[in-house]
């Protein structure tokens, strides 16, 4: 679910940047981050400590507070700011995804996420993006 979730920003990245270069409006409406994937239902979270489990289920909460205040600055920022905020804030949220899900492997003794996406480093490409003004 984890790794998913941060697929699907870098996903939203890629798109929205792709368009922002030709002019066109990228930001969603309502400000609303890519929906988090449903928790697996065949995962038994009680058999993972608590301190690999609780942030996964606050991310939710945390995604919804990130569209609260991009909402908010919605009304505050140019433009061009307002865009990089909310790139900003999906890529810090897709890396924090990618951290979870990695930390609940180590933690559950799975190996490393191995996808094989070809060229595209989609967690470069969050990166690129997580540092600005935000």
């Amino acid at each position: 679910m984890c790794e998913h979730y941060a697929l699907d920003c870098a996903s939203d990245i890629e798109l929205r940047t792709g368009h922002h270069e030709v002019g066109e409006s990228i930001l969603p409406s309502g400000m609303k981050l890519p929906a988090l994937p449903d928790f697996p239902g065949d995962i038994e979270f009680r058999s993972l400590p608590a301190s690999l489990v609780e942030p996964v289920f606050s991310l939710g909460v945390e995604v919804r507070f990130s569209e609260n205040a991009l909402s908010h600055l919605s009304g505050l920022l140019d433009g061009d700011e307002l865009v990089d905020e909310y790139l900003a804030v999906v890529a810090n949220r897709g890396i924090q995804a990618w951290d979870l899900g990695s930390s609940i492997r180590k933690g559950a003794g799975l190996s490393k996420a191995v996808l094989n996406l070809g060229e595209w480093d989609f967690i470069a490409l969050m990166k690129q993006y997580r540092n600005l003004d935000i």
